[in-house]
């Protein structure tokens, strides 16, 4: 436990500002927690290698990147409603929320889709009625996390928030009461605190310690963006230049594409190529950046595992895993849009304004198709990082977009976001605006709906509970 003497914009901003647990049932672990240092320091000392990199595609650079200064970042275990690991920087210091709220519900989502999309293979020599019921039972369970994670993002919007908790808590149920801990219940009986026990028991924990790898990487890397303009500067350039290979040998090749697959196919790549070419013209400097952080988080995540492992295989399985972190993040990100743009239409369409439901499907369609190929750019980025720096190919062979059940797991996934539920939800909004309900009323009901206590409603200051910086 550190002085907190130098941290009191942290605590104040804390108090303040975020909506936190009090006693949560799951935080980082001290093992975990002693790793970050040793990655920080490993991902702000390794100079980005700007010759190596640009040589290939015939660009050539005389100045070598610079070393970073390893400015320090406060580390603080939250479990709280805004749900996302986050950074925050002022004058008086830089600071990574690290929320366990985010860790708690994807370690449950890669316990689900692994067991269900790895052992696919098996659903085909079973009946197809063994596959529904999984898949059944998996909709349910990501519908039950949907509402949950709506109703925080929502907190803002109390009466959404509370109509969001009520359908979870009538309907929903999967998870018990955040007071309560999960209380899972496994086979013979055995009862699980929370998704990371249950991981444990499988032997897959240390996949979801891997995802973790890469959201902190990511975010230091983002550090040495910020404290280093050098580094950056060749960050960019490298994927700038690998940007304008794929679109020369795309262009070169459009006609033999069109002749094979047809005009689709193009139709297909439109949304990556238009990133591509935002990138070249520099219309889109942060997806540039996130992209050079991914790739700077990859390759750190690759070098600790080739200290692990002999076996190359088991590294690029073990970095497909990553996959998995990327599709609930979509998911999330997909589910928060759709519901705010359909909010915010029939707001629209209440004020008299002219509503097309059909663009508004078209336009969700369009941001998902975005999300997807800023995925498939920037791991193609860090692939081609790897290919040329140690010489290794095949990073997406293991990536899940090759499983046959895919489509049927992203389908379920589609429908806990979308469908009658919307309906009944605004429904009940729209019946709640003509009662008397006080907001202080709504906040308290939806916390007893989900089972929510806050550091706030107990008069505790959250820095006297939770530190991870040494």
């Amino acid at each position: 436990m550190k002085n907190h003497d130098d941290t009191s914009w942290l605590s104040m901003y804390l108090n303040e500002t975020q909506n936190m647990m009090h006693r949560p049932r799951f935080l980082e672990r001290a093992e975990l927690c002693e790793r970050f240092e040793r990655w920080k320091s490993s991902v702000l000392n390794n100079n980005f290698d700007g010759d190596k990199l640009l040589r290939p595609i015939l660009i050539m650079s005389g100045t070598k990147g610079m070393s970073l200064l390893d400015a320090p970042v406060d580390i603080v275990n939250v479990y709280s409603s805004e749900f996302f690991p986050r950074y925050l920087s002022s004058h008086e210091g830089q600071a990574l929320i690290w929320d366990c709220h985010f860790w708690d519900f994807y370690s449950f989502f890669f316990y689900f889709s692994f067991n269900l999309l790895e052992y696919s293979h098996l659903y085909k020599e079973k009946p197809k009625e063994h596959l529904q019921v999984d898949l059944e039972k998996t909709r349910k369970i990501l519908t039950s996390m949907m509402l949950l994670f709506l109703t925080h993002r929502n907190e803002k919007d109390p009466m959404m928030s509370y109509v969001l908790a009520k359908k979870y808590k009538e309907e929903y149920p999967f998870f018990p009461d955040y007071n309560n801990g999960f209380g899972i219940k496994g086979e013979e009986d055995i009862i699980y605190q929370n998704a990371e026990e249950l991981l444990n028991k499988f032997g897959i924990l240390w996949h979801t310690d891997i995802a973790k790898q890469f959201i902190y990487c990511h975010e230091v890397a983002h550090q040495k963006m910020r404290t280093q303009g050098t580094e950056k500067d060749f960050a960019f350039e490298a994927v700038i230049s690998f940007c304008e290979l794929v679109h020369f040998l795309y262009k070169s090749d459009a006609e033999k594409i069109v002749e094979k697959h047809g005009n689709q196919s193009l139709m297909n790549d439109e949304f990556y190529f238009q990133i591509i070419e935002d990138l070249i013209d520099r219309n889109n400097d942060k997806l540039l950046e996130e992209i050079c952080c991914d790739a700077i988080a990859i390759e750190q995540i690759y070098i600790d595992l080739t200290d692990m492992f002999d076996d190359l295989d088991k590294v690029l399985f073990a970095l497909g895993t990553l996959s998995y972190l990327s599709m609930f993040m979509q998911w999330l990100s997909n589910t928060e849009t759709r519901w705010k743009t359909i909010h915010k239409a029939l707001a629209d369409d209440h004020s008299g304004k002219i509503v097309s439901f059909s663009e508004l499907e078209n336009s969700l369609l369009k941001q998902n198709n975005i999300i997807n190929s800023r995925h498939r750019l920037a791991w193609s980025y860090a692939g081609f990082v790897l290919e040329t720096k140690y010489g290794v190919t095949g990073i997406g062979k293991y990536d899940i977009s090759n499983n046959w059940l895919l489509p049927h797991f992203q389908s379920i996934m589609n429908d806990a976001i979308s469908g009658p539920l919307n309906v009944s939800v605004f429904n009940e909004m729209a019946i709640l605006e003509k009662s008397d309900i006080t907001i202080k009323e709504l906040v308290t009901k939806k916390n007893e709906f989900i089972g929510w206590t806050d550091l706030k409603s107990v008069g505790e200051d959250y820095l006297s509970y939770f530190w991870l910086t040494p």
